[in-house]
């Protein structure tokens, strides 16, 4: 592994996809040439089956999730997914691979009780693309068997710092990978067009009305979605508007299971669909409109998290406005 210690280690990386067999990449960037380009190369050469811990949190989960099972099938990789309940002893010697994204900050503990509990029996455990700050005594602890996508500069600088011993490669967020055509046939042939499943049913016919009164709610900007945040990542002064719909929060899973991630993700694409123009300091929401080809007003979170991820990856869509540089 020490090998692949210093690839990958910048974030010049590739932003225009080359031509695919997966026909919903046109707007996705390459995996090609990004630090997680050789975990998953790693992965797939060692044959065997990866433990997935998945990020937990609302809809814009669901989606990183969603995008981690497509590149593992993708690449071949059998996995099965793990709680964060799951015994010391059975990830001891495995393969273990962590949903990072925002969850390994100084605000949530989730992963880092997760990593902390894991890394030092199992045979290799990698933490998917992730912003990183703080938590400098567990960094310390990590040893050569851990690796760390960052996919902004910031946490780049930071883990290199703090985890010496550790694999550090840059890499994009994981959800501008996501094959959104494969999704929406994956979900086509699963679930039922107007309430997806029977166990969902009556969640996503609320959702439905819900959205319905958004629109009905926000006549004079019609066609245009405002979708903020309401929890304690707000940005500082950051003002919601008087009609929000916070889609994150309204398509978020009871789980994120394969079934269930796909399943939100489909249903917050459907929703996302209907808008021009995007309002949100929601990141996955940011990406997933961007992913669609709308465009995207983005406001920046509390600790920076949307304002890093912009200039890392995306910049690159010209329909995607930072809103920081307009004040």
């Amino acid at each position: 592994m020490n090998a692949d210690r210093h690839s990958g280690t910048t974030l010049d990386l590739p932003v225009h996809a080359a031509p695919s067999e997966h026909a919903g990449l046109e707007r996705a960037l390459p995996v090609a040439g990004t630090g997680l380009e050789p975990v998953l190369a790693r992965l797939a050469a060692a044959r065997a089956t990866v433990l997935y811990h998945a990020v937990p949190g609302n809809a814009g989960d669901s989606a990183i999730n969603c995008a981690a099972y497509q590149l593992l099938e993708r690449h071949g990789i059998a996995f099965e997914t793990v709680g964060d309940d799951v015994a010391v002893e059975r990830t001891r010697g495995r393969l273990l691979v962590c949903a990072g994204a925002g969850n390994l900050v100084p605000l949530y503990d989730d992963v880092r009780r997760f990593v902390a509990r894991h890394h030092a029996g199992c045979r290799e455990l990698v933490v998917l693309p992730a912003t990183i700050r703080g938590h400098e005594d567990l960094l310390a602890e990590l040893g050569p068997n851990v690796t760390l996508l960052c996919r902004d500069q910031p946490s780049l600088e930071h883990v290199r710092a703090a985890a010496p011993g550790a694999q550090v490669l840059a890499a994009h967020d994981l959800v501008l990978h996501l094959d959104v055509a494969a999704l929406r046939r994956s979900a086509r042939r699963r679930f039922l067009p107007l309430v997806s499943s029977f166990a969902q049913a009556r969640r996503n016919l609320r959702r439905r009305w819900r959205g319905l009164r958004y629109d009905r709610r926000n006549r004079v900007c019609a066609g245009e979605l405002f979708a903020f945040r309401t929890d304690r990542e707000i940005g500082p002064g950051q003002v919601v508007h008087g009609v929000n719909f916070d889609a994150s929060i309204e398509y978020i899973s009871d789980d994120m299971s394969p079934a269930l991630a796909l399943e939100a993700t489909w249903r917050l694409l459907d929703f996302l669909e209907r808008y021009r123009v995007v309002h949100t300091d929601r990141l996955h929401v940011a990406i997933l409109a961007a992913l669609l080809g709308k465009a995207v007003r983005l406001h920046d979170n509390s600790y920076g998290k949307n304002r890093v991820v912009y200039e890392q990856s995306l910049r690159h869509f010209p329909g995607v406005t930072p809103m920081w540089t307009l004040r």
